[in-house]
């Protein structure tokens, strides 16, 4: 007989990527070829967050079953997969090999299967008539699906009861989407609405994740965990890793509540007990209450806050406030008063509960302008008082960049053009700002030099700053008036050799 190239995973809508044949294999025990609904593990390899160096299998969190077994890889648990046609036992009386995915099925391959189910198709040995292509009425539901000997039957195909259908529900004669925990076996199922529209899946067993207890076998979802208990003390959990699906010591240092008023961090010491420490009261915290501090015996916070400590007694023109006897009294000043801003009105004022009373005269304040100088306050409230120019401007110097400016609050403007300065150099003349603000205008050389006198020491000086300087050796020079004319020489003497 030739097979037909349909398998039960694509029947079904199934991908078993993850290894996970749950979704056909749970239905299979209730009125199917036999066996009870099964779970299978989730076999993807993940590495545990306690990955060390020191890695040991037999502490590694995760399922150690006839498919899977913790492992250790490059020293981080892992979760390993027996080979695929291993032998194994799932509950389930069909089931018989691994997958090499970590699951138990029923076959790997056709000649894992006997009459009167001869054929291999997802896991699961079906009948030869489960895959011609027709409905044969009496053995299936529908087409190739449902019945005792086929695959369950996607949604909107036929069926005669749950197990006819992947989603575990059978509305009417059709197969659909379960819409809760209802149209499931209660005993036995839940409705996970996650898969495929609502799929009727096999409650989990402790230690599986849950979102609530009717996942759980046992009714109790604890800490994300199918759990043995129905709850945990205050410093146990049912999601420790490695031991999930129990009660345990939570670690120490965890956060708890022991119970007691006047424990502000209560943590876990690790042995499963909750001790508290420090104060939830608010005590001390400035506010006009000084009878704040923690009441164990009354289970309040009524009691006297230290003397000396901080408060605030109403009053607007204080400026320490402190509590005394569980009153709250307090002293000073609270306003700026003349803090050299452009205020001159922020003394305290006690009637309007404000600091808008005149700063005192003369006080310091700034009006924010640059170019007028210091300022100080007025008898009047203002910022009006200055004391004018604060730059040096055209002062003679050699800055030519240091008139006020405005726009960036200091001393940095040109001087106005041919305003008097001094470069340092006597041999370029008298000096003046140009437009650039540099003092490169200068009159020349102010000495006489080359006059062909008989002085041949009027040459400017830079040294001396003065006209004394040597004039060149070989300017022609006339010591007496008279013909012949001489030249100077490197001593500035005039001679007719």
């Amino acid at each position: 007989m030739v097979k037909l190239s349909l398998s039960f995973a694509a029947l079904a809508g199934l991908a078993l990527v993850a290894g996970c044949l749950q979704d056909f294999e749970q239905f299979r025990g209730e009125g199917g070829s036999g066996g009870t609904p099964t779970t299978t593990t989730q076999t993807t390899t993940v590495q545990s967050s306690t990955a060390s160096m020191m890695c040991d299998p037999a502490t590694c969190p995760g399922p150690d079953t006839d498919c899977t077994n913790p492992v250790c890889n490059s020293g981080a648990c892992a979760i390993g997969n027996e080979p695929q046609g291993a032998a194994c036992a799932d509950g389930d009386p069909l089931d018989k090999v691994c997958d090499g995915a970590g699951n138990c099925v029923e076959c790997n391959g056709d000649p894992d299967c006997t009459a009167p189910t001869p054929i291999c198709d997802g896991g699961l040995c079906v009948a030869e008539h489960c895959q011609n292509m027709m409905l044969d009425m009496g053995l299936e539901t529908d087409i190739d699906c449902g019945g005792t000997d086929c695959p369950p039957c996607e949604n909107g195909l036929g069926c005669m009861m749950r197990t006819d259908c992947v989603s575990g529900f059978c509305m009417g004669t059709s197969c659909a989407a379960c819409g809760g925990d209802g149209d499931c076996d209660a005993a036995t199922q839940w409705c996970n609405s996650d898969t495929n529209g609502g799929t009727c899946e096999a409650k989990k067993p402790d230690g599986q994740t849950c979102d609530g207890g009717n996942e759980c076998t046992n009714g109790n979802c604890v800490d994300g965990f199918c759990c043995g208990s129905a709850s945990c003390n205050e410093c146990q959990s049912c999601n420790i890793p490695g031991m999930e699906g129990t009660c345990n010591n939570d670690p120490g240092g965890t956060s708890c509540n022991d119970g007691q008023f006047c424990t502000m961090t209560d943590t876990c010491d690790g042995a499963g007990t909750c001790n508290g420490t420090g104060n939830p009261c608010p005590g001390a915290d400035g506010d006009g209450d000084c009878s704040e501090s923690c009441n164990e015996g009354a289970d309040d916070c009524s009691g006297n806050d230290p003397n000396g400590s901080a408060c605030n007694d109403g009053q607007f023109c204080t400026v320490t406030d402190s509590c005394n006897n569980g009153t709250c009294s307090g002293t000073g000043d609270p306003c700026p008063g003349p803090d050299g801003d452009g205020d001159c009105s922020e003394s305290c004022n006690e009637a309007s509960n404000d600091c808008t009373l005149n700063d005192p005269n003369l006080s310091a304040c700034n009006d924010g302008t640059f170019c007028n100088g210091a300022d100080t306050c007025n008898a009047s409230g203002s910022c009006a008082n200055h004391a004018g120019n604060p730059c040096p401007g055209a002062d003679g110097d050699g800055d030519c960049s240091e008139s006020c400016n405005e726009g960036a609050d200091d001393c940095s403007a040109n001087d106005p053009n041919n305003s008097a300065c001094n470069d340092g150099l006597f041999c370029n003349g008298t000096d003046t700002c140009n437009n650039s603000g540099a003092c490169n205008n200068h009159t020349g050389n102010p000495c006489p030099g080359h006059n062909m006198t008989p002085s041949c020491d009027d040459s400017c000086s830079e040294t001396n700053d003065n006209c004394t300087g040597f004039d060149a050796t070989g300017t022609t020079c006339n010591e007496n008036g008279m013909p012949p004319n001489g030249t100077c020489d490197a001593a500035g003497t005039c001679t007719n050799d």
